[in-house]
C-alpha cells in the first residue's frame, strides 16, 4: 500500500509538471486570454487545497493557487522581456520594485529563506498582475473585460458564503459561525468582498440598462450578506466606509443606506454581540495586543534592517503573523521596507485623488472612486490585520488599481 501511495503521488507530480507546462505555453501563446482566467478563478482556488493538492513533502504542498502563481510569475516576466514591455512603464512601478529589492536583500539575512521566498512570491506576483493588466489595457472594451472578470469572480465565493451563512455551515471561529467562502479564512473573504463591493455599487450609477442595474443589485445585496455572515467587525467598518465614499463621490442620497446599515449593526442582536467580547478580559484586540508586544520587544534589535520576509511569524511563540502590516513590514524589512510600503501607497492614494478632481468620463469616475475607497479601506485595514502579503487580496486589488488608472488616463473606445 504504502508502494502505491508513492507511486501515485510521483504520478501525481508528473502529471502536475505537465500540467504547468502545457499551462504555461498557453500563457505565453494567449497571455490576455490566460490572465483573465486566473482573475477568474484566483478568488475559488484556496479552498481547493483541501481537496486537490500534491505533497512533494511532508512540508511542501503544490495547490492550484500555487500553480497560478508560477505560471504568472515565469510567463509573466518572459512576456514582458519577449515584447519589450518595460517593467517600469505602470506609474509607481519605480517604488513597486524598490520595495521588491529591499526584500531581495534581506534574503542574505533571514534564518529560513526557503519560507522568505515564498512570501516574496507572493507580493513579486501581484506586482506581475498590476504590471500585465496595466501592460493589456488599450481602450475602454479591455477595461470593461477586465472589470467584468474581476465581478465575475465572485459568483462562486459568494454563492459558497450564501450556503455558508443561511446553513450555518462556516467555519466556528470566536464564538461564532462564520463564513469563509471558497476562502482559508472569513476575514480575507470578508476584504476581498469588499472589493466587489466598491467596484459593483459605483457600476451601479453609471450602468442605465434595466438588466445591468438588477444584476449588480443582487450582486451588492449578496454581497453584503456574506460579508454580514463573515462575523468580521473591520470589513463591516469597510462597508460603511464604501458606501460613505458612494455617498460622497457619487449619490447622495446613499447616507440613508449608510444610516441603515448602522441601526442593522446596533439593533440585530447577532451583530452586535460581535462586539461584545471586546469588553472582556480577553479578546481579538487583546491577543493583537499581545502579538504586537511580543514584536516590539524585540523591535531595538531590527529596526534599521529588519530579519526578512516571513521571520515575524518564525520568531512568534504560537507562530502567529503579525495582524499589523506596518508593524509586520518594520520588522521584516525594516525602516526602509516600510518607507518603501508608505511612499507606494501615498502615491496611489495621491493620483487617484487627483484623478477625482480632475475631468473624467462617467465610466473613468466610477473605477476610479471605486479603487480609491478600496485603496483608502486596506490602507486602514492593515493596521489590524494581514493584508500586504495575502495573494488572493493584492491580485485583485492591483488588478483594479491597474484597470482604474489606465482607463482614466485617458484610453479610447475603439470605435472612436
Amino acid at each position: 500500500m504504502a508502494g502505491l501511495i508513492c507511486y501515485l503521488s510521483n504520478l501525481l507530480f508528473a502529471v502536475s509538471i505537465v500540467a504547468v507546462g502545457l499551462l504555461l505555453l498557453f500563457f505565453l501563446a494567449r497571455t490576455r486570454e490566460v490572465l483573465l482566467l486566473f482573475l477568474l478563478l484566483r478568488s475559488s482556488l484556496d479552498i481547493s487545497k483541501n481537496y486537490f493538492s500534491v505533497y512533494l513533502s511532508d512540508t511542501v504542498q503544490i495547490t492550484g493557487a500555487i500553480v497560478l502563481s508560477f505560471v504568472l510569475i515565469i510567463g509573466g516576466v518572459i512576456y514582458l522581456l519577449a515584447n519589450r514591455k518595460s517593467f517600469l512603464r505602470p506609474p509607481l512601478a519605480g517604488i513597486f520594485l524598490i520595495f521588491l529589492a529591499i526584500a531581495m536583500i534581506h534574503f542574505l539575512l533571514v534564518e529560513d529563506l526557503r519560507f522568505s521566498l515564498m512570501e516574496f512570491t507572493r507580493y513579486f506576483s501581484a506586482y506581475l498582475v498590476y504590471v500585465l493588466v496595466w501592460n493589456l489595457i488599450n481602450n475602454k472594451s479591455d477595461s470593461r473585460i477586465f472589470i467584468n472578470i474581476i465581478l465575475l469572480s465572485s459568483l462562486l465565493p459568494i454563492g459558497a458564503g450564501l450556503y455558508q451563512g443561511i446553513l450555518n455551515r462556516g467555519e466556528y471561529i470566536t464564538g461564532f459561525m462564520r463564513a469563509y467562502g471558497t476562502f482559508s479564512h472569513p476575514e480575507p473573504y470578508a476584504f476581498y468582498l469588499i472589493l466587489i463591493l466598491a467596484l459593483a455599487l459605483n457600476l451601479f450609477f453609471y450602468y442605465r440598462r434595466r438588466g445591468r442595474r438588477l444584476a449588480l443589485t443582487a450582486l451588492i445585496l449578496a454581497a453584503l450578506a456574506c460579508v454580514l455572515f463573515t462575523f468580521t467587525r473591520t470589513a463591516w467598518f469597510g462597508c460603511l466606509m464604501i458606501i460613505f465614499f458612494a455617498a460622497c463621490f457619487r449619490q447622495k442620497r446613499l447616507i440613508w443606506v449608510f444610516v441603515a446599515l448602522l441601526l442593522v449593526f446596533s439593533l440585530l442582536s447577532p451583530l452586535r454581540s460581535r462586539f461584545y467580547d471586546l469588553s472582556t478580559s480577553f479578546n481579538s484586540l487583546a491577543y493583537r495586543l499581545s502579538i504586537w508586544r511580543g514584536g516590539l520587544e524585540q523591535m531595538s534589535e531590527i529596526l534599521v534592517l529588519g530579519r526578512g520576509l516571513g521571520s515575524f511569524a518564525k520568531l512568534d511563540i504560537l507562530g502567529e503573523l503579525a495582524h499589523n502590516d506596518y508593524l509586520r513590514l518594520i520588522f521584516e524589512l525594516g525602516l526602509l521596507g516600510l518607507l518603501a510600503h508608505l511612499i507606494l501607497s501615498g502615491g496611489l492614494i495621491i493620483r487617484l485623488v487627483g484623478l477625482l478632481r480632475s475631468k473624467l468620463e462617467e465610466y473613468d469616475f466610477s473605477l476610479v472612486v471605486a479603487a480609491f475607497s478600496v485603496a483608502v479601506f486596506f490602507l486602514t485595514a492593515g493596521t489590524i490585520n494581514n493584508l500586504v502579503f495575502r495573494t488572493v487580496l493584492q491580485w485583485y486589488f492591483w488588478a483594479l488599481m491597474a484597470v482604474a488608472l489606465k482607463t482614466a488616463s485617458g484610453v479610447k473606445d475603439p470605435a472612436r
